[in-house]
């Protein structure tokens, strides 16, 4: 049916509907104005609520990130403290407090008189701070100690830091809480001997007749002239205190230096004894594999596919710049070693007169020529664990009668003390040693000379000489039973099973290293100490180094730095205030003794004329706090050489050659003559605790 449209329709255009009043239409309007507001209002409070979620969540990571950030301060901190105090401060003595160096302050706040951090800080075995401002939030600290051995040479500490930083939403804090576990401690091996040579302050190799087969490092620059010959990696270190930027350098006469091939390499170890196995059979299938070893470079590329000795030559010479430095070995109160020396086992050895009942490191030597050496009664006596701290050791010194194999050594004792005030008893202990091979010096496990050693000749044994003050070495020092190494050679066990027990000797100052006849002005020692015997002698600039506070002892404190810790000013021309043995053959006479360079001896000039020649063969580890100097005569070195500065001038070539056995890094080569350590810390514990003393 046709629909039509109604009289509305026709009206208005519009279809009749529903009939509403003005009432009805207001309430739906007042319901959707509520709906739209409760929405806005939840979701404002929603979006509020994640904000300050979020604003608690960033406060708490920044909290959280500022505890890490101080607790990696306060660590740093404390490594600091300890590791530029004496061995007195870091793990304490009978009568001092093991904590001290935890102080902050250098000061003397309370105006007492003492720097701050000589005395204990409030707390006795703990030292804490205040909320202090840290970046964005606040932080307090503390550093405790939980535990120490004198033996043992280490201290625990217990590091917490507590850190807030304000919820700016909230008006509250975020408060994280970090805990750590610290064990400090020195008796650790250094890595500074696993280099043949390593300098401190600046390494230097100018010449072409240069030759070193084992790696060679600074803590700073290393500077290379005239092509010499390095085989093995460089490793030079930023020392922002020296200006230093760690490079090899090159350019503007400096160059890098060569290195030999594998066959090169391999042609030298064939000819020269101390570079390869004892036994003279040689073959190119040296780890017997039945393949020649130059199948061992398997892609032909001249380098060793793999070098069974870890510090070995491969053929390639890698060089390792802008390094971190590495920590020099800690040699300060000698207390450290003087405890070593005491309680030391020595070893069966028949053939030295030992019978493995023998306590405490131990030097002797034969009293003649042809005795037998297997009787402990032929043997004098030169150093029992430590001589020169007891009234009475003034002073021991050798002559030599006859040449040739008809040599014979005597022992003489000093009758009268260079030194009379029993407060410095320690400056009597000069030992002056001469060893031949009938009467080779025997040394067994460390001992301790207090002042100086002179020092010249065959040397027998394994142990390590530690000198309160200068090593002079007077002439060649050669071992009675040498060891050979080839640093490549593809049978390394069997090599190493051969050297363990031949001879080893370390040689450690607190004071200087000097080779030769120092007493000289003619021969270039003039030209070689005024040029050589300074630290920064390569920029022409003398530069005080901090160093450790029993050096004052022997004269090598000469300054402070601002914190006020102890400075030597760098020139070892200089005189050192002390004392020398008068010019007189056997110091019977009481006329007033001499003064002494920092590069001399307390023994006289005249004496040691009698004795001294150049070096030409040096056998041994040697380490020294300052200068490693001196002349030599086309010298051979064999072992490792750890400075803060080097002096060396010789006639003709330089060689060194390294001894495995002087490196921790090879536990199967390396033998234990108790070398001087350096100072490290080991992370015991790292954890998050609650910190619920601070919830609001």
């Amino acid at each position: 049916m046709p629909r039509t449209k109604s009289d509305q329709e026709i009206k208005t255009g519009e279809a009749p509907g529903p009939r509403l009043d003005g009432g009805s239409v207001l309430i739906l309007a007042m319901l959707l104005v509520t709906l739209l507001t409760a929405l806005a209002l939840w979701f404002a409070q929603r979006i509020n609520s994640n904000e300050m979620r979020m604003e608690a969540d960033i406060a708490g990571i920044q909290a959280l990130e500022l505890a890490e950030t101080v607790l990696h301060w306060n660590t740093d901190r404390v490594w600091r403290q300890f590791i530029n105090y004496s061995d007195a401060y870091r793990t304490g003595t009978g009568t001092v407090n093991p904590v001290i160096w935890l102080a902050v302050t250098t000061d003397d706040k309370n105006g007492n008189g003492v720097r701050d951090e000589s005395e204990p800080p409030p707390g006795g075995n703990s030292f804490g701070s205040d909320w202090t401002v840290f970046g964005q939030g606040e932080a307090k600290y503390e550093s405790k100690v939980i535990a120490y051995s004198l033996t043992s040479r280490y201290v625990d500490l217990d590091l917490t830091v507590t850190t807030r930083v304000r919820d700016a939403m909230k008006g509250r804090y975020a408060y994280r809480k970090l805990r750590k576990l610290i064990r400090y401690g020195y008796l650790v091996p250094s890595k500074a001997f696993d280099f043949v040579y390593f300098a401190n302050n600046y390494g230097w190799m100018y010449g072409n007749t240069i030759y070193t087969y084992g790696n060679v490092g600074s803590n700073a620059d290393l500077g290379f002239r005239s092509a010499p010959t390095c085989d093995g990696f460089l490793y030079a270190a930023r020392n922002p205190a020296l200006g230093a930027l760690g490079v090899v350098k090159q350019g503007g006469g400096f160059e890098y230096p060569r290195f030999d091939s594998l066959p090169q390499y391999r042609a030298i170890g064939a000819t020269t004894p101390s570079l390869r196995p004892s036994d003279p059979a040689w073959t190119e299938d040296q780890n017997g594999n039945g393949v020649l070893d130059t199948g061992e470079d398997s892609n032909a590329n001249g380098i060793l596919d793999a070098t069974p000795f870890g510090l070995g030559y491969s053929g390639m010479q890698d060089r390792l710049e802008a390094q971190n430095p590495l920590n020099m070995p800690f040699l300060g109160n000698l207390v450290v070693y003087k405890d070593q020396a005491v309680p030391f086992l020595r070893p069966n050895r028949p053939d030295l007169g030992e019978y493995g009942a023998g306590v405490g490191g131990i030097v002797k030597q034969l009293k003649a020529p042809g005795l037998d050496p297997s009787n402990p009664a032929n043997y004098n006596v030169i150093v029992d664990k430590v001589y020169g701290s007891k009234a009475g050791e003034n002073g021991l010194y050798s002559t030599v009668v006859g040449t040739g194999t008809n040599q014979a050594v005597t022992l003489n004792a000093i009758p009268t003390p260079l030194e009379i005030n029993p407060d410095k008893q320690e400056r009597n202990g000069n030992v002056a040693l001469v060893g031949t091979a009938k009467q080779p010096i025997v040394i067994l496990g460390p001992v301790v000379i207090t002042n100086d050693l002179v020092i010249k000749g065959v040397v027998k044994g394994q142990g390590t000489f530690y000198v309160g003050r200068n090593t002079h070495v007077v002439g060649s020092i050669l071992y009675s039973d040498s060891p050979h190494w080839k640093q490549n050679d593809l049978n390394f066990s069997a090599t190493e099973a051969l050297n363990k027990g031949k001879d080893f000797a370390g040689f450690a100052s607190k004071g200087s290293i000097i080779l030769g006849q120092y007493f000289r002005s003619d021969d270039s020692w003039d030209w070689t100490k005024n040029t050589y015997f300074r630290t920064g002698f390569q920029n022409a600039t003398i530069q005080a180094y901090q160093v450790d506070p029993t050096d004052a002892a022997i004269g090598y404190v000469t300054g402070s730095t601002p914190e006020g810790f102890p400075t030597f000013h760098g020139d070892y021309t200089l005189y050192d205030g002390g004392k020398r043995y008068n010019d007189t053959p056997d110091w019977t006479t009481a006329a007033p003794a001499q003064a002494r360079r920092y590069y001399e001896s307390s023994f006289s000039n005249e004496y040691i004329r009698t004795i001294a020649e150049k070096p030409q063969e040096l056998h041994g580890v040697f380490y020294t706090n300052h200068l490693y100097g001196g002349r030599v005569d086309n010298p051979k070195f064999y072992g490792a050489m750890v400075a803060r500065d080097e002096g060396i001038v010789f006639d003709g070539s330089l060689r060194m050659y390294y001894d495995p056995r002087a490196s921790s890094g090879e536990p199967d080569s390396h033998v234990n003559i108790f070398l001087p350590r350096e100072a490290s810390y080991t992370i015991l514990l790292w954890e998050e605790l609650p910190a619920t003393e601070y919830a609001e």
